[in-house]
């Protein structure tokens, strides 16, 4: 065969297959137990959002999700808008929560004009509280978020992954499936792991076992529905392939299933729930693979802190995400304002210089300016630990040396500090509220009891809401 020929043959193989992956969907199709998927390439798009207003018994409805366009996901902020200096006072106290005028202070101002907005904002308004184990079981943000939300209004828990968790400081317990894989940053080194602004995932992939469909299901019961706090809309992060449905039943009778979206990102299903119910239990079922990337369990408006443990960690791990996903995820959620709170993890490695633990840092918030470029960022101290030193315990002679890395990372990179260290009163205080009765401390001498947490989280409160108001809030000039 001639040279031509040949050419001309690939050629029209080439087109053959450019017109077939053109009407073939994205998510593939099934062929003699295959799936078949063509290369598509990557176009611009909205999330889909699909809002249910409220649930109706037994009802099933066949359609798919339908994108919401982004006006309507919450408000939004204009150039035309009026910015205001807040009033400061340039002085730097132990205790006070202190920031870099220059570099925050523009977004500081967007958030006050978001909450002066707050019952019009179309979702809630969102603070997502990054932490380690010191904030496990909502130790510490279930304190700050209540004072918020006395304030602000709103009500729920916010974001929670899909984990067997009892959370007894919401009132509620989580049962979950044993189908579930996670993904996460916890013990993880590696690079874009499929997870969203949780920093883990939770994947079922269908079963050559299970004859049409693999099911796994989460299961959510409030201890006490009645009690003010809870939560009256469920929304639903996932990202779903081939033949993919869900079906939610609240109180054993309430019912409402559907198909899902398989767009090939993430997507956000919101319900309205009208009242909390004493039982929810959410069922998918796919013929290829369903993940999920987190639930929130909230109010239609006022503000919602998320607690975001991540245990064991030193940070975040912000750039071990997969960007996409992040995005994505933070597109639907649209947070307004990052608190990180770590350090306990750092203290036991005894060091002369923290330099590492401070690039480390800046490298964290600098990751969250590129991809969240008006959410103002504060990043909160480690609190006092103790260890036992020649048959004595001590608080360690490091602690110092860490804070001051985090607060130099913090107050270079544009971000709020808060030092929890002085603001519980110190080297030796963690001993005192382990001795203390009620104890404020536990035995390991560095965690907090419930009641520790909650006086913590109300000394912050107490700081970020003068912060915020603007009354007393104090500005450090990084340089001086």
């Amino acid at each position: 065969m001639k040279p031509v020929k040949i050419f001309l043959f690939f050629i029209s193989i080439l087109l053959i297959l450019a017109v077939a992956s053109w009407f073939v969907p994205a998510e593939g199709y099934n062929l003699l137990g295959w799936e078949v998927r063509f290369f598509k390439f990557p176009v611009e798009h909205k999330p889909a959002v699909n809002y249910i207003d409220t649930i109706s018994e037994n009802t099933a409805p066949e359609k798919e999700e339908v994108g919401i366009p982004d006006k309507f996901l919450a408000g939004t902020d204009t150039a035309s808008q009026t910015k205001r200096r807040l009033p400061v006072k340039k002085y730097d106290t132990a205790q006070s929560l202190i920031y870099p005028s220059d570099s925050i202070e523009d977004n500081l101002v967007l958030f006050n004009e978001k909450i002066k907005r707050i019952d019009s904002l179309g979702k809630p308004l969102r603070i997502m509280y990054y932490g380690d184990s010191q904030i496990e079981n909502d130790r510490i943000t279930s304190a700050f978020r209540n004072r918020l939300q006395e304030r602000y209004g709103g009500s729920g828990r916010g974001l929670v992954p899909v984990s067997d968790i009892y959370n007894s400081a919401n009132n509620f317990v989580m049962a979950v499936s044993d189908n579930w894989e996670e993904t996460t940053v916890v013990g993880a080194r590696g690079k874009k792991l499929d997870v969203g602004l949780l920093g883990q995932s939770f994947r079922v992939t269908h079963s050559k076992a299970a004859a049409d469909s693999t099911t796994a299901w989460v299961n959510i019961r409030s201890l006490q529905p009645q009690k003010p706090g809870g939560y009256t809309v469920a929304c639903i992060f996932y990202m779903a392939h081939g033949k993919s449905s869900i079906e939610i039943t609240l109180d054993e009778r309430r019912q409402y299933a559907q198909k899902l979206s398989t767009k090939g990102y993430i997507n956000e299903l919101r319900l309205n729930l009208g009242a909390t119910p004493e039982m929810m239990k959410v069922v998918f079922s796919t013929n290829s693979e369903i993940t999920v990337y987190g639930l929130s369990l909230e109010s239609p408006k006022g503000i919602i802190v998320d607690n975001i443990a991540l245990r064991g960690r030193a940070f975040p791990g912000f750039s071990m995400m997969d960007t996409t996903r992040f995005k994505q995820m933070a597109n639907l959620i649209k947070p307004s304002f990052l608190i990180l709170h770590y350090g306990v993890n750092v203290v036991p490695n005894v060091r002369n210089n923290y330099s590492y633990y401070k690039k480390q840092l800046k490298g964290e918030i600098a990751y969250i300016h590129k991809q969240l470029p008006k959410v103002p960022l504060l990043l909160i101290s480690s609190s006092d630990m103790a260890h036992k030193v020649n048959g004595r315990m001590q608080s360690y002679s490091n602690i110092s040396a860490v804070v001051q890395a985090q607060k130099e990372a913090a107050l270079e990179s544009g971000c709020a500090f808060w030092n929890l260290f002085n603001a519980m009163g110190g080297s030796g205080t963690m001993i005192g509220w382990v001795e203390k009765q009620p104890p404020l401390g536990n035995k390991d001498y560095v965690h907090f009891t419930m009641l520790g947490a909650r006086k913590v989280g109300n000394l912050f409160a107490t700081e970020f809401l003068k912060y915020l108001e603007g009354s007393e809030t104090n500005e450090l000039i990084a340089n001086e």
